[in-house]
C-alpha cells in the first residue's frame, strides 16, 4: 500500500545534513512496525529508498540526505510531497565468490554471516569500493584477519 502525505523539512541535529521530516502518525502507526521500517518512495518526484527512523513519540521521521534534497531541490523550511511504501525488496549484497571461498578456508563464513546484517553490507561495500584489483585483495584479507581476532560472531562493528 503506497502512503502521501506532505511535511515541512526541519533539522534534525545539529549536523546541518541531518534534515527530515515527520511522517504523520497515522501511516507511521498503518505501517505497522516500530524501530527502523525500509521504505521506497518519491520526495518531489525524485524516487529513493531509505528508512524511517523511530522519532521520541512512537512514530517516525524520514532523513532526507542531501543528495535528495539537491535532486528534489529543497532545502531547509520548505514543503515536500511525500509518497512511500514499505520496500520489501532485500538490501543484502550479494557475498562474492571469492570472499566466500576465503573465508571458507579459514573456517569463518558462518562467523561472517553471524556479523548485524548492517555490519555485513559495510564490509562488502568497504570491498565493492576497491579501485585496483591488488586492493581488493589486501581488503580481503584485511577483513579475514580481523574476523578472525573477534572473539564473538555477533554484535560489534569489526575496526576497519
Amino acid at each position: 500500500m503506497q502512503y502521501s502525505f506532505s511535511a515541512q523539512i526541519y533539522k534534525f541535529s545539529s549536523n546541518p545534513s541531518f534534515c527530515c521530516v515527520d511522517v504523520p502518525a497515522d501511516i507511521s502507526a498503518a505501517l505497522g512496525k516500530k524501530g527502523m521500517v525500509p521504505v521506497a518512495g518519491i520526495v518531489n518526484g525524485i524516487e529513493w529508498r531509505s528508512n524511517l527512523l523511530p522519532n521520541a513519540k512512537g512514530g517516525h521521521r524520514l532523513i532526507l540526505n542531501g543528495k535528495v534534497r539537491k535532486q528534489a531541490r529543497v532545502g531547509l523550511g520548505d514543503v515536500v510531497e511525500v509518497r512511500l511504501q514499505l520496500d520489501e525488496e532485500s538490501r543484502e549484497i550479494p557475498l562474492p565468490d571469492e570472499l566466500a571461498e576465503a573465508l571458507r578456508e579459514n573456517d569463518l563464513l558462518d562467523k561472517f554471516n553471524a556479523l548485524a546484517p548492517g555490519h555485513r553490507r559495510y564490509a562488502l561495500l568497504w570491498l565493492q569500493s576497491a579501485k585496483t584489483r591488488p586492493t581488493w585483495e589486501r581488503r580481503v584479507e584485511t577483513l579475514v584477519r580481523r574476523l578472525a581476532l573477534k572473539k564473538t560472531g555477533n554484535g560489534g562493528i569489526i575496526p576497519w
